[in-house]
Order: C-alpha cells, then structure tokens, then sequence
C-alpha cells in the first residue's frame, strides 16, 4: 500500500472528515474510552480534552488502547501519546 495514499486528495474520504476536523470531543474516564478516542481520531477530528485521575496498569492492558510502554502513566497523558504516535507527531 502506498504510504501517501491518505495525503493525497480523495474527495469522498475528504467530504467526511471535513464536517469533523473542527470538532472538539471532551473524554472523561479512559478506561476503554481510549479506544472511541482513537477511533474519532480516525474520523478526522483532533482536539481532545481527556480527563482521567487514574494510572494505567498491567492490569488494564486488556481492554485499553494503549500498550505496555505506557504503563505506569497517567491514562490522559498515554491515550494523548497513542494519539500523537497514530498521527506521526510524536
């Protein structure tokens, strides 16, 4: 597959990702909610607020997006990292 496929203009892509990109999505608790981060991501929008107190731990690798590098970090700060790493701006 083509590495710039999803640079290139694609009009049909392009008319459903337009009405999101000025979007703004507030998530609280990201326990599995960062799966449905990363899955809005996708749909173009990308300004979040997350809110989460908790740590990511071994424990909840199995129903979170993020991976074992981040645990041990907040699930805001990794959720936010995933994203970023997802995009290529990290």
């Amino acid at each position: 597959m083509n590495q710039n496929a999803y640079q290139n203009a694609n009009p049909r892509r392009d008319s459903l990702h337009s009405p999101l990109f000025d979007k703004t999505v507030l998530i609280v608790g990201l326990g599995g909610a960062a799966d449905i981060a990363l899955d809005i991501f996708k749909c173009g929008v990308e300004r979040f607020f997350f809110f989460d107190h908790d740590t990511l731990e071994p424990g909840n690798l199995i129903r979170h997006a993020c991976g074992s590098r981040h645990v041990g970090k907040n699930k805001a700060q990794a959720t936010k990292a995933l994203l970023e790493e997802y995009s290529g701006t990290a």
